[in-house]
């Protein structure tokens, strides 16, 4: 049987200190049994042969060649040879041990007090308990399915048996000493693992605490309570037929209360001691609760696996400043970070289209040369359809980073409900937006060029009627040509040719139409002839502008308003039909799964993913995981205080509370209900500028200020509250508003009298 480290140091009256100093090999010997020798020989058959010398030296005189700096380790059978070990404190070498309490004391000896080295301490006792976690498990496959066993016993998971080593390679890391007790009897694989979730528990509380604690056991009740009020002796971890004996204990009947005043004091002696919050709950969640055996009887919000558990130490190591310390800007603020999710797979799809428009799917240049000689790629369109909300633009846009990465120009424009007196007014405004952005750029003079070369001078001044932010471009701007007769082929020509222009040393193009739901058909006729205009133009003016030109189009819309006679699923026919020339890719965005909104959530909030689950399915089931109606679901539920934030412990919310919260046929009564907490002139401010459709400049604004008469409402000041509220945004574009969804601006629309 194993013999216990506390009992091998009080039969010698020494209390192991100079373990590694001043003891020769037969002493040692003599303390630790045969635990050392296996220990020793392990440890030199595992060091790497290039990364220490070998020296010769006598076993007599072991003890004397050795000093404070230095600790000597010899397995049998190796008595002539020894590795001088470095000491952690002040040393720079590549390779030292610790046993675990001597390394614990070192940190508290050597603690300065100062908050970044405190910091420093409980990520590196975490890495250290990672490590811990690692060396207790394993992972096996049965009948196909990835198990983990835990293959040391719990009896052994102690501070006494483990030892801390740091090597430049792997950094600090733990191991223990003895995994299995020889002689023992086997416990069951449930109470293997929960004797060891425990034993770590116990571990890393000691860790956390520096060694300076009250042992757990005094805030432990001497019996314990399941939810009807049943008391049970608590258990230990001592072979299965005594577990399985202690599960037949007798029931004892005493007061709720006898037991719940213990509840929270190890939190509370870990918060006073210094202990971040989420580090106290994680100790907690592996003893298996405040007042829990840790065994049979286990909280609902302790941990269930150590996949979850190797889960939260990975959260905490990663990114300490959120999930360890809560130091994160504004994290008591409720704001999902700027990140896409679950996404990914969507977005290849996009990408993967934009390498055949340019032909470059291969990093082989040998393939690119022979791509030349195969038959042309087909043109590429990429359609993008989902709900309202779903997370169709924000796709689009993510792809576009990466997409403006590789050196393409990506130009979009957004359709509304608004009818446009000038038909093909918002194809231009992506055309007009663009060029406003590469004014005062490096790109503006090119484009001026370009321009000269590429372009009549009279098609110019026919398109500036449209896209006015050409006339800025050029050297003797002129008046619009506006009495001129232009045919739709010759205007699709002109467009197709500032693309030319814009596409400086033929880089490809990436045109996004958002909601094509609402475009019109002059707009829809011009993209249909953006797709099939030839690469090679032959009517420009400078005939050494015969270059490659590659466009890919993308369009998104919401499906549940595009039938079978809508003039865009006419168009998308035929495209269809045209199989030599196009290749149509259709995306369908859906809403979130659980598993990616619990990802959101984890770390939008800043906690483990095993305690936001819950929260994710059921905001999955209230929403469907439609991504605007998630966000104002949330945002309903903090205004409701449902959902609210504790500065020591986080984010904290009510499942019964959220279960009970109705569920919305749309997320239009979800923002009915945020629009009605406005103040009334940010609300009207929103109803008179929702008129001009999903966008409104600040020179519209300035006109439109005394609508009635009589100044009573400042529709900026009405904005800027909107935008604090996350329901309008600056555009692109200097001085102009933008409503954030267009769902909001339909609403106000909606909501003005007839």
């Amino acid at each position: 049987m194993f013999r216990s480290v506390a009992s091998a140091l009080d039969a010698d009256g020494n209390d192991g200190d100079d373990f590694l100093e001043n003891d020769d090999h037969e002493s040692r010997q003599n303390r630790w049994g045969s635990i050392i020798d296996k220990f020793e020989v392990n440890f030199a058959e595992s060091v790497d042969e290039d990364n220490r010398k070998i020296f010769q030296f006598q076993q007599a005189t072991a003890s004397s060649t050795t000093d404070d700096y230095f600790s000597v380790l010899s397995a049998p059978g190796m008595a002539s040879h020894y590795n001088p070990v470095a000491r952690f404190a002040g040393s720079h070498s590549t390779f030292s041990r610790r046993k675990f309490t001597e390394w614990i004391q070192l940190q508290r000896t050597n603690a300065s007090g100062d908050m970044s080295d405190i910091k420093k301490y409980f990520e590196r006792s975490l890495r250290i308990i990672y490590s811990l976690v690692l060396k207790t498990i394993i992972s096996t496959v049965k009948s196909g399915k990835t198990e983990v066993v835990v293959t040391v016993h719990p009896d052994l998971i102690t501070s006494e048996n483990i030892m801390v080593q740091y090597s430049a390679e792997d950094g600090e890391t733990a191991h223990f000493i003895q995994t299995e007790i020889e002689g023992g009897s086997s416990l069951e694989e449930l109470t293997k693992k929960y004797g060891a979730m425990k034993a770590l528990g116990l571990v890393a509380y000691e860790i956390l605490m520096r060694g300076d604690m009250p042992p757990v056991s005094v805030f432990l009740p001497s019996s314990l309570s399941d939810m009807r009020g049943t008391v049970h002796l608590p258990l230990s971890v001592r072979g299965s037929d005594e577990c399985c004996e202690a599960r037949n204990l007798a029931k004892i009947k005493v007061p709720r209360k006898a037991v719940d005043e213990y509840e929270g004091r190890i939190t509370t002696a870990m918060l006073k001691a210094g202990v971040p919050y989420p580090l106290c709950q994680f100790v907690v969640d592996l003893l298996g609760g405040e007042c829990s055996d840790g065994l049979l009887f286990r909280s609902d919000v302790s941990f269930a696996s150590f996949s979850d558990v190797l889960l939260d130490l990975k959260q905490m190591i990663n990114n300490p400043e959120a999930f360890i310390h809560l130091s994160v800007r504004d994290q008591w603020k409720l704001a999902f970070v700027n990140k896409m999710y679950g996404r990914e797979s969507e977005k290849k799809m996009i990408m993967d289209a934009a390498s055949r428009t340019t032909g470059t799917t291969s990093n082989d240049a040998l393939f690119e040369a022979l791509s030349l000689l195969l038959p042309r790629n087909k043109r590429q369109i990429v359609m993008v359809s989902g709900k309202p909300g779903s997370g169709k633009t924000r796709l689009v846009m993510e792809a576009k980073t990466d997409l403006e990465n590789k050196g393409w120009i990506f130009l979009s424009c957004k359709f509304d409900r608004i009818v446009h007196a000038e038909p093909l007014s918002v194809m231009a405004s992506a055309f007009d937006e663009f060029l406003e952005q590469c004014l005062g750029s490096s790109r503006q003079q090119q484009i001026c060029t370009n321009l000269k070369s590429l372009m009549l001078s009279d098609d110019v001044l026919i398109l500036t009627k449209h896209v006015p932010c050409l006339i800025k471009y050029l050297d003797n701007p002129r008046a619009p040509l506006t009495d001129v007769e232009v045919s739709k082929e010759h205007m699709h020509q002109l467009f197709h040719q500032l693309l030319h222009v814009l596409s400086l040393a033929g880089q490809p193009v990436a045109f996004f139409a958002d909601d094509l739901q609402w475009a019109d058909g002059a707009s829809i006729d011009l993209l249909v002839a953006l797709s099939k205009a030839s690469e090679h133009n032959s009517s420009t003016v400078n005939s050494d502008a015969n270059m490659a030109f590659k466009i890919m189009l993308i369009g998104s819309y919401r499906d549940n308003e595009v039938d079978g006679d809508h003039s865009l699923t006419h168009m998308l026919d035929q495209l269809k039909k045209r199989n030599s020339a196009f290749e149509v890719t259709h995306i369908d965005v859906r809403g979130f799964t659980r598993e990616t909104l619990n990802q959101i959530l984890s770390e939008s909030f800043c906690l483990p993913s095993r305690r936001t689950k819950s929260l994710a399915e059921l905001i999955v089931h209230k929403t469907d995981g439609i991504a605007i109606h998630v966000i104002e679901f949330i945002g309903r539920l903090t205004t409701d205080r449902i959902l609210c934030h504790s500065f020591v412990k986080g984010w904290e919310w009510d499942n019964e509370g959220i279960e009970r919260c109705p569920i919305s046929d749309s997320v239009a009564e979800l923002l009915v209900f945020k629009l009605n907490k406005l103040p009334p002139d940010a609300l009207t401010a929103l109803q008179i500028c929702s008129v001009f459709g999903i966008q409104i400049e600040q020179r519209i604004i300035n006109f439109v200020q005394d609508f009635d008469g009589d100044q009573t409402v400042d529709i900026t000041a009405g904005l800027k509250v909107a935008a604090e509220r996350g329901l309008v945004e600056m555009a692109r574009t200097p001085d102009v508003f933008k409503f954030a969804h267009d769902i909001i601006s339909q609403l106000h629309v909606n909501s003005l009298p007839e």
